[in-house]
């Protein structure tokens, strides 16, 4: 079955969603601890750097095999379902973020 170019558009955004989108959360998450631990956050921050390097060396070791088995189109999709596997939550509020009253937001930025 052929794939339309707006699909595959689609689903190229849907993929690096899921690449871009824990990079942000992850560093999110460490800023939040850092405001109670500032001594630990150069530590949080090579941890998730260290642990997403890991990851992407086991993908990378492992993609090849995983393509000669299952297929170009299958690894697409996989990449694509993890993309949204990380969307359908975030747009769910499972992080339970609250958003700060505009009175105790940081204004330094607004002039720029």
């Amino acid at each position: 079955v052929p794939m339309t170019p707006i699909a595959a558009v689609f689903f190229l955004i849907i993929a690096n969603y899921g690449i871009a989108s824990p990079d942000v959360a992850v560093d999110a998450a460490v800023a939040e601890r850092a405001k109670t631990h500032p001594e630990l956050a150069p530590d949080m921050q090579a941890l998730c750097w260290g642990a997403l390097s890991i990851g992407g060396l086991l993908a990378a070791v492992t993609v090849g095999s995983m393509q000669a088995k299952i297929g170009d189109r299958q690894i697409f999709g996989l990449n694509a379902f993890t993309g949204l596997s990380i969307a359908i939550p975030a747009a769910l509020g499972f992080m339970q973020e609250q958003r700060e009253p505009p009175h105790k937001r940081n204004r330094a930025c607004d002039s720029i």
